[in-house]
């Protein structure tokens, strides 16, 4: 009998560590939507092109990303609403790009901004990656990816915005 319950216990155990952690993916899924968001908003309201550039690729690259993460997340049960992905969007960040619209300062603001919940995003995945595997990890490496070259435009948009 006791041989039994190891053994359920032991069946019970790698059930559970091959099931994904949805709440960390959906916090992604979450975060992804902000950047959305706000690259949405720079696309429309930067005055200079490195920022307009930026705030594009950001929200191709990032909507791509998402519905991978998304379709990843479906396929393992996990249906994510655009109600809770909206949970996501920063009321405060949304004031401050407001802010910042009014103070005909916009660009430099929009990518401090971005610069700043990049690395976020970046070190949430980097931390997703450490506990998973097989196509989670193939998605998160995938996201990895974009979010390091976005970074690095980021980066090369700041300095474009700060002058020679």
């Amino acid at each position: 009998a006791s041989g039994l319950l190891i053994l359920f216990i032991v069946f019970y155990s790698l059930v559970l560590a091959h099931k994904p952690p949805t709440a960390n993916l959906i916090s992604l899924a979450q975060q992804q939507t902000e950047l959305i968001h706000i690259s949405t908003t720079a696309g429309q309201e930067a005055s200079q092109q490195t920022t307009k550039n930026l705030a594009i690729n950001t929200t191709l690259t990032l909507t791509t990303s998402q519905e991978q993460l998304l379709t990843y997340l479906q396929k393992h049960g996990q249906k994510v609403t655009s109600k809770v992905l909206a949970k996501g969007i920063s009321a405060a960040t949304t004031q401050q790009l407001s802010n910042a619209l009014t103070a005909s300062n916009f660009d430099p603001v929009y990518t401090q901004i971005i610069q700043s919940q990049l690395a976020q995003y970046l070190q949430a995945i980097n931390l997703g990656l450490k506990s998973s595997s097989g196509t989670e990890k193939q998605v998160l490496q995938v996201s990895a990816a974009v979010a390091a070259m976005l970074q690095t435009q980021a980066n090369s948009s700041i300095q474009a915005l700060a002058g020679p």
